[in-house]
């Protein structure tokens, strides 16, 4: 894959070579990725059965929900403004950033813990039947907390365009995940406190690996101005905070609509149709193994070319990359369609078989997702953190209305895939209007100056 992807880009511009060149790294790091989580997410499935597979699914998806309003993103912000200091050649202030970035996340993820600690102390029976897994979920809070920090270190890779490396850590701390989590369900299966024990361990151990070879791997660039007061870009600290805060929300509010599905089938539905939603959601999102390495690459590069005033560029690379990506996408949403009911008894048993009719939803949601993969990050690489967060909110708050009150009662987990799959689309249509009409104004700007 990595040599098609070479082999393409010497037909396309500069900016697209660029694109491509650093996508292919993420690309084959992703598919190990890719394939290591789907053969866990088969062995999690199959070795905890589907109740406690739903359980899990709805642990998961309480903590990260909770969590997530506290996570401050700071890799976007870092790449954003990383990429304007890095401009000016003013290391010392790329360095300022980085540490300013780290202690707010150290603030925000203490009080992410404290939170869930009295969640789970004032109403833990309200969404898990399963005495016994409170600490568990207390130290996988922590766990999960120690991972707000992940974004630095891969955010400092993708500025210095050092993709190889990053490409390198992401497999490593995979491989790490998969075989400690997969040896637990093998030695004692259907035990969810030993799987949260594997869990928790490799989220450690994978922070310290992420954050470390980051740091080492640019050394140069950073320990000679480690000394570098924050202070030194107090005077962006207003523009700075405002887009941390405003792209913190935004994302808080995304990964509420990616984990709010699940929460609303837990209190409607039970574990066990979580779990068939679950399996179903996890086989549609593995698209994002070609999608989410260009969407990697892309908001640094966006982000160093809107610094540089080349937005034609931008534009250019982005009908490119868009046609040559329609045909593939509606082949594979076809084959998807025809072999579902076929690849889940095959990967997860027939126990899982009620998992492809909201897949065959969940597919095109993916596909469309993947294919308009650059709006979101022109979206940030332009700051308009405002208006998406004001478009994340009224779409997941009608999404989640119609899913709760409507969608799910009637049709189950068919009508929990519709309602993700409408406020998807609405998202879509609108950041793909607004990012195209921004570039276009941003290349009249830049033509007449």
């Amino acid at each position: 894959m990595r040599k098609l992807l070479l082999y393409l880009s010497k037909k396309f511009d500069d900016q697209t070579k660029i694109l491509l060149r650093n996508t292919s790294w993420i690309l084959g790091s992703n598919v190990i990725k890719t394939v290591l989580v789907f053969i866990k997410s088969i062995v999690i499935a199959r070795g905890l059965g589907v109740e406690f597979y739903g359980i899990y699914a709805l642990i998961v998806a309480f903590v990260i929900t909770v969590q997530d309003f506290f996570n401050l993103n700071i890799g976007n912000a870092f790449i954003k403004f990383g990429a304007e200091f890095k401009a000016e050649e003013r290391k010392d202030k790329v360095v300022a950033l980085m540490k300013a970035c780290v202690y707010a996340t150290m603030v925000t993820a203490s009080l992410s813990v404290i939170l869930i600690a009295f969640l789970i102390n004032f109403s833990y029976d309200s969404f898990v039947d399963q005495p016994g897994l409170e600490w568990y979920i207390l130290l996988y809070a922590v766990a999960d907390v120690a991972t707000f920090f992940d974004p630095m270190g891969r955010s400092i890779l993708r500025l210095y365009y050092k993709f190889k490396m990053n490409s390198i850590v992401q497999t490593a701390t995979a491989i790490i995940e998969f075989t400690l989590v997969t040896a637990a369900i093998f030695l004692w299966p259907t035990n969810l406190e030993a799987f949260f024990t594997a869990v928790i361990i490799a989220k450690l151990i994978n922070t310290v690996i992420n954050n470390g070879i980051g740091v080492w791997e640019l050394r140069e660039e950073i320990f000679p101005f480690i000394n570098s007061k924050v202070s030194l870009i107090r005077d962006r600290f207003k523009e700075i905070g405002g887009y941390v805060i405003g792209n913190s929300l935004s994302k808080s509010l995304r990964t509420l609509m990616n984990q709010g599905d699940v929460l609303i089938l837990g209190a409607l539905m039970g574990p066990s149709n979580v779990a068939f939603y679950a399996v179903a959601k996890r086989m549609a999102n593995m698209i994002g193994v070609i999608s989410d390495p260009f969407t990697m690459s892309a908001f640094p590069q966006f982000s160093v070319l809107l610094a540089e005033k080349k937005s034609k560029e931008i534009k250019m690379m982005l009908i490119k990359i868009t046609k040559a990506a329609t045909l593939p996408a509606i082949v594979f949403v076809i084959a998807s369609l025809i072999f579902s009911e076929l690849v889940i008894e095959l990967a997860f048993g027939k126990d899982y078989l009620p998992a492809a009719n909201p897949f065959k939803i969940l597919i095109i949601g993916s596909v469309l997702s993947s294919l308009f993969f650059w709006n979101q990050s022109i979206m940030q690489s332009f700051g308009l953190i405002a208006l998406r967060f004001y478009v994340y909110l009224i779409t997941i708050l009608f999404g989640g209305l119609i899913s709760y009150y409507l969608l799910v009662p009637q049709s189950g987990t068919v009508g929990m895939a519709w309602g993700l799959v409408i406020t998807k689309s609405i998202i879509i249509i609108t950041f793909t209007f607004v990012a195209v009409r921004k570039l276009n104004r941003s290349i009249g700007i830049n033509s007449s100056t």
